[in-house]
């Protein structure tokens, strides 16, 4: 019977299956004897590499680069006097590396060589050096500028030394400043490299570390370099005198502008990389002037730039590729990339190169080097780095900050980091100093210093890998240290019997600094769009709001035992001062005798001791930016769950998962974490179950979130300046909360109105999740 019924489905399911053997048909109809692969050449993938590999594809043999997107290629055809013998390949070799200025099969503009040509040739190369600072390795960025080959290089260096009374003024300028430049960029990419390299916090995305063999002209030294660059300026400035403002000229300041910054750019990575405890305030104040300067430099060469290209004609921009085809080659190093697709590295256009350029000369300034200028307490350390992961920092200023960030045995070469760690503690848990001066209080500091410095450490990384940090190392080393905290209060509750002592000062400091970090590694997986539907989201928020809610509590018992412990020092101060005065007040004093000045100081003292820091104001607006978050947090939760209820969105449904195993796998790295406790599916739907609530109250609910948020969002308006780097947040992203509180308000306005109007439009209605005005909280719109 059972037999029966299994052969009743299977002939039930047949009547239902489709024939698919006309789609394979129809894809292999194109195919030849002599062309056996199936692939689009605008969509070359690694599948489709894989493939041509077996099938020994031309394509993938001698590293060859396609000439044209036609079978036939480009090549002399019929009735032009030639007999055709077959259709030319499709694919050609890369050329050979030049041996000089001269090459048999290769020659670069030289002895005729222009200003203007010049000018395009050094604006080329910062369009090279641009893409290697974004990604490119150095064989598909620096070495296609022909020049940059160190045959060449020594070939132009001779011909330059060499005594030369026959050539023009105007030549002899342009050859010094291409070869100034193309050493510039050789040089650069070699210090760049270097640096990075160093740090080690590079990811495939944001740097490739592989030289592939080149040297980067070891025989030039940073006092040769610069003799060279300033030589060329020199002449270029020699050759200006008198000149009439014309074509030379402006092809002339633009040279020198760019090879000021470059030159500048170089200084300021060698001086970063030279940092010691006695120097690092004067190098660090030498290199904020010598990026300003150079900042200022690109800025104006990108002016000049523009109005020289707002008057080019068609003829001269012909002209201009010509200079760069001869003097740049994009596969001329595609032997040393192996057997692999032609990569399609994109340069930018000058101005886009330009203005990028100028963007890493600032990072460097505002990140790097006000860091290590203002860095003074490790609150504003990790709000200063905060600020440069959210900023996506080019990796060359996170490198710089990785190498600095802890040298000569001190936090940024200036700051025992024990010492700023027991400072921490007391600024935001209101630990007494008696704690961290005992002998177990000072072994604890020693413990938290790496697992202190990773959570400044995991900043500098890319956005991606943060997480991946965490995941691997930090979420554990702080799950052990909650023990050892706990110990540690123990010790000291015995050792100071009294209610003031009870706070458990350690423990409520690692776990501020754990949750700190799983909310950060949460909001960060929404940031990168690892949640990718209502669903998904709605879990996520709701998860970010306990995390949030328990900082919230976590913060308010330390700031209730910092106020405590205030009062009581509070109140020691007045007596020692009052005894103090009762000493020096002689005795038997006589009526109307006028008050002692020392007896008046005392509510002055006082008032000075109780009266908050500027410190005690930052956490403040941090403190007040948890509850904003949180408040968010909820009102979106809130939102979709609206929308739920409304039937605009539908819970999804899996058939080889479920809800409860993608939650647990979600946040296992917080299952290592004994408190706060990890939470489960059915917590969240316990805890995001409206069903109880009416459609009415719970729109209510979610509008006076967001009415909530933006009043906090208007006051932070008024307190938050620009000017400080190390404020808890920036203005610009007060202003983004602003929009994502109003977009949502407005949002909930319309939903109710077609929730009220009883005509079912809300169940027709679709909505979209977007993070364009802020990275991390979406702004629901109607499609």
């Amino acid at each position: 019977m059972a037999t029966s019924s299994c052969r009743d489905d299977e002939t039930d399911d047949s009547d239902h299956m489709v024939d698919i053997t006309n789609f394979f048909e129809g894809a292999v109809a194109s195919l030849s004897y002599s062309e056996p692969f199936l692939c689009n050449e605008e969509s070359f993938s690694l599948q489709d590499s894989m493939a041509a590999l077996e099938l020994m594809d031309p394509k993938m043999d001698c590293c060859e680069i396609p000439t044209s997107k036609t079978e036939e290629g480009i090549g002399p055809k019929q009735g032009e006097g030639i007999e055709v013998l077959g259709p030319f390949p499709t694919t050609v070799p890369p050329r050979n590396l030049p041996r000089g200025l001269y090459d048999e099969l290769l020659t670069l503009p030289w002895d005729d060589l222009t200003l203007r040509q010049a000018r395009i040739i050094c604006l080329e190369a910062a369009t090279r050096l641009e893409s290697m600072l974004s990604g490119s390795s150095v064989a598909e960025s620096t070495y296609t500028c022909l020049y940059a080959h160190d045959c060449v290089l020594k070939d132009m260096s001779e011909r330059l030394a060499a005594p030369s009374s026959d050539i023009a003024q105007a030549t002899k300028s342009a050859q010094k400043s291409v070869y100034s430049s193309t050493l510039l960029l050789v040089k650069l990419s070699e210090s760049v490299r270097t640096v990075v390299q160093h740090a080690d916090i590079y990811e495939e995305e944001d740097f490739t570390v592989n030289a592939y063999g080149f040297d980067f002209s070891p025989d030039i030294n940073d006092g040769a370099l610069r003799t060279v660059v300033e030589s060329a300026m020199r002449e270029l400035e020699e050759y200006l005198v008198g000149k009439e403002s014309n074509q030379d000229v402006a092809d002339a300041d633009i040279i020198r502008l760019l090879l000021g910054f470059q030159l500048d750019l170089s200084e300021a990575c060698s001086l970063m990389t030279k940092l010691s405890t006695e120097n690092v305030k004067d190098f660090v104040g030498r290199v904020k002037n010598i990026v300003t300067s150079g900042s200022e430099k690109i800025k104006k060469a990108k002016g000049l730039v523009l109005g020289i290209e707002k008057g080019t004609r068609p003829s001269s921009l012909k002209d201009e590729l010509d200079v760069v085809s001869q003097s740049f080659d994009s596969f001329i190093n595609r032997r040393l990339l192996g057997n692999a697709p032609v990569r399609k590295v994109k340069f930018q256009n000058h101005i886009g190169s330009l203005e990028s350029l100028a963007t890493v000369m600032e990072e460097i300034d505002w990140a790097a080097c006000d860091l290590l200028l203002h860095g003074s307490t490790l609150g504003r350390i990790r709000r200063m780095l905060a600020h440069i992961s959210a900023s996506s920092v080019n990796i060359l200023s996170r490198s710089i900050i990785v190498l600095n960030l802890y040298f000569d045995d001190l936090l940024l070469g200036q700051h025992s980091l024990s010492q700023m760690i027991s400072q921490h503690m007391q600024q935001i848990s209101g630990a007494p100093s008696s704690l961290v001066e005992t002998d177990y209080g000072r072994s604890f500091l020693n413990r938290l210093g790496k697992p202190v410095y990773d959570t400044l450490k995991v900043l500098a990384l890319n956005r991606n890998r943060q997480r991946a940090y965490a995941d691997a190392l930090m979420f554990r080393e702080w799950a052990g240290l909650k023990m050892e905290a706990a110990a540690v209060d123990y010790y000291y509750k015995q050792e100071k019997d009294s209610d003031l002592q009870s706070t458990p000062f350690a423990t409520n400091y690692v776990l501020h600094t754990t949750v700190w970090l799983m909310e950060h590694h949460l909001g960060t997986g929404v940031e990168l769009g690892l949640f990718p539907g209502h669903h998904d989201l709605s879990v996520a928020f709701w998860y970010w709001d306990f995390l949030l809610s328990t900082q919230l509590n976590i913060s308010t018992v330390m700031r209730k035992a910092k106020v405590e412990r205030k009062v009581h020092d509070a109140k020691i101060i007045r007596e020692h001062e009052e005894k103090k005065v009762a000493e020096f007040q002689p005795r038997g004093k006589k009526k109307g005798k006028k008050t002692s000045a020392n007896s008046r100081n005392i509510p002055v003292a006082l008032s000075t001791f109780m009266a908050p820091t500027k410190q005690d104001l930052e956490d403040n607006t941090e403190f007040m930016l948890l509850g904003l978050r949180r408040t968010l947090c909820r009102g979106i939760v809130r939102l979709i769950a609206a929308l739920n209820q409304a039937e605009v969105l539908n819970k999804p449904k899996y058939s080889f998962s479920s809800h409860d195993i993608i939650f647990r796998k979600r946040f296992e790295p917080f299952a290592i974490i004994e408190q706060p406790p990890r939470l489960s599916y059915a917590d969240f739907e316990k805890g995001s179950d409206y069903s109880g609530v009416s459609q009415k109250e719970l729109l209510t609910s979610a509008a006076e979130c967001f009415k909530a948020s933006k009043a906090v969002v208007d006051k932070l308006l008024n307190q938050v300046k620009d000017v400080e780097s190390f404020s808890p947040i920036r203005r610009q992203e007060v202003m983004e909360l602003a929009k994502v509180c109003v977009g949502n308000t407005i949002f909930l306005h319309q939903l109710t109105e077609m929730v009220n109007s009883g005509k079912g439009e809300a169940k027709s209605a679709s909505v979209s999740f977007e993070f364009n005005s802020h990275r991390q909280f979406c702004s629901i719109k109607f499609k």
